[in-house]
């Protein structure tokens, strides 16, 4: 998969995202409200948001790098 693949699947869900909360269709505000809802569901599920989004970083740098 490539990197384009990646980001062609985030619009993707972004788009989905809108479609069943009412929203802006802004790119940047879309992501950060669906960052806000990831959160919320990590806080209520008890996991540590911090570590998850280290992770994730680590992830996409890595994926950015061709590893």
């Amino acid at each position: 998969m490539t990197n384009e693949d990646r980001a062609e699947q985030a619009r993707n869900t972004l788009k989905y995202f809108l479609s069943i909360v009412p929203n802006d269709d802004d790119v940047e505000t879309l992501a950060i409200d669906l960052l806000a809802d990831i959160l919320h569901l990590l806080e209520q599920e008890g996991l540590d948001s911090e570590r998850v989004f280290t992770n994730a970083e680590d992830h996409f740098r890595a994926e950015r790098k061709g590893l």
